[in-house]
């Protein structure tokens, strides 16, 4: 099982978990819709993760914020994980601190210190990881840039840079390669 973990003001739906859908017929691929509380999300998705590791081989995907809780939950759980130009610390967030929409379901919400603060538990050193993470890159990320990620992971994790691209990482159909033979045996 893969499960996917959106990125902030995302949701469970959309063109990156349909296309890992095809990176294996044998790989059920599950995205989640999860709240933005950090604290509630975390709780949905451990929930999941236990669920999945009773019954097979379990790996994650990140997009963004997805990618920090990805990496917790892979630090925690003993599990690979695939960082798609992942946040890596908490303090990016406070910038967005004020009133919110979900870019996908038009859901209104405050993001506030306090939710920000709930983010610094699930920050992740990569040197803790046992199962070292894929990090994909768009070296054109323009929310935080691709050497935020590339410094935190570097040394701990097998980093694939894309020219160009965007924070939305759209070198996903050129990645598959690489995703596919990450996963090999691993989920």
């Amino acid at each position: 099982m893969l499960i996917f973990i959106h990125e902030f003001n995302g949701t469970g739906k959309g063109e990156k978990p349909a296309k890992l859908g095809e990176v294996s017929p044998g790989i059920k691929v599950v995205s989640p819709t999860l709240s933005h509380v950090p604290d509630k999300a975390m709780t949905k998705l451990e929930r999941l993760v236990r669920r999945g590791v009773k019954r097979k081989k379990v790996a994650l995907v990140g997009l963004s914020l997805g990618g920090l809780y990805a990496a917790y939950l892979a630090g925690k759980y003993d599990l690979p994980a695939i960082l798609i130009n992942p946040l890596v610390d908490d303090q990016f967030l406070r910038e967005y601190i004020g009133p919110q929409k979900n870019f996908n379901t038009g859901k209104s919400y405050e993001w506030t210190e306090k939710l920000c603060d709930q983010l610094g538990k699930y920050l992740t050193e990569a040197s803790s990881l046992s199962v070292p993470p894929l990090v994909l890159l768009d070296q054109g990320d323009e929310v935080y840039g691709h050497w935020q990620p590339t410094k935190h992971y570097e040394g701990n994790a097998d980093i694939r840079l894309y020219p160009g691209g965007s924070h939305g990482f759209e070198h996903l159909p050129e990645a598959m390669p690489v995703i596919r033979k990450y996963l090999e045996g691993r989920c």
